[in-house]
């Protein structure tokens, strides 16, 4: 009498592992079977294709459970391992790599279908028994290892405050008349700004006193810068853009002249 005990199919070992723990991912089960990850998932598509399997979603995985009813191929399940179970031969050296004793496989069975088919159907199998949590961290650190930091700065409403003092001043240098009479912000040396019109009033007073001399832009500011000073204001130093606005708006007013174009020179304008 000649007994041959095969090896088991890796297709019934997939199935025996989905029908021991409940529903597993593939990467669970290659680690219940202790078989490569890229032998597992042909063998759960296999099984799906028999209708002995079916797949299901949860929480953003993919999970494997042997279809509902197990009593078609409980026989079949049931006579590989038993077999193996009473020879203790080959049979125990290929499920011996799996996380569990070789003795109970076959035995922890039917317990563990009754729970698979009831209320743990769409579980991630974390809460059954010792042995799926197991396998179930890896699986819960890998889905949420992508929860990422949350950036969050917020460095904006320190910046914006301090551009606003000096983009409000530059209006005020062309605005004339009455708002002379306001005070202004001071500059960014810590000196006063020059009053509305206040440029143009010294550069006028200046060629009003030489009305026959032409003025250079360059030399118009330092006088005026002297003049300031002679007041006693501490004024920023004339620009010599400033100047030529000021300059160019007295032209307009028909209180000066522009003789020369480059260098800009002025001289005053005698009015009959």
């Amino acid at each position: 009498m000649d007994t041959k005990v095969a090896r088991p199919d890796p297709i019934d070992v997939v199935a025996e592992a989905l029908r021991a723990f409940g529903d597993l991912t593939a990467a669970a089960v290659a680690e219940k079977t202790a078989m490569a990850y890229s032998t597992v998932t042909p063998k759960l598509r296999a099984l799906e294709d028999a209708g002995r399997a079916e797949r299901l979603k949860a929480n953003g995985r993919t999970f494997w459970r042997l279809t509902p009813p197990p009593a078609a191929h409980a026989p079949g399940t049931d006579a590989g391992p038993d077999s193996g179970g009473t020879t203790g031969g080959p049979d125990a050296g290929h499920v011996d790599p799996t996380t569990t004793a070789t003795p109970t496989p076959t035995q922890a069975v039917p317990a563990v279908t009754g729970v698979d088919t009831g209320d743990h159907g769409h579980a991630a199998g974390t809460d059954e028994t010792p042995t799926p949590d197991t396998a179930q961290p890896a699986d819960a650190d890998a889905h949420t290892a992508p929860l990422a930091p949350d950036p969050d700065p917020d460095p904006t409403p320190d910046t914006a405050p301090e551009s606003e003092p000096t983009d409000a001043a530059p209006p005020t240098d062309r605005a004339s008349g009455d708002s002379a009479k306001v005070p202004e912000p001071a500059s960014a040396d810590g000196k006063p700004r020059r009053p509305a019109g206040a440029l143009g009033r010294t550069a006028l007073r200046i060629m009003q006193t030489n009305p026959d001399t032409p003025y250079k832009v360059t030399e118009l500011g330092r006088l005026i810068d002297q003049a300031d000073a002679a007041d006693g204001h501490t004024y920023p130093k004339a620009s010599p853009g400033a100047v030529v606005l000021a300059c160019d708006r007295l032209v307009d007013q028909g209180d000066a002249h522009k003789v020369v174009e480059k260098p800009a020179t002025y001289q005053f304008a005698a009015k009959p």
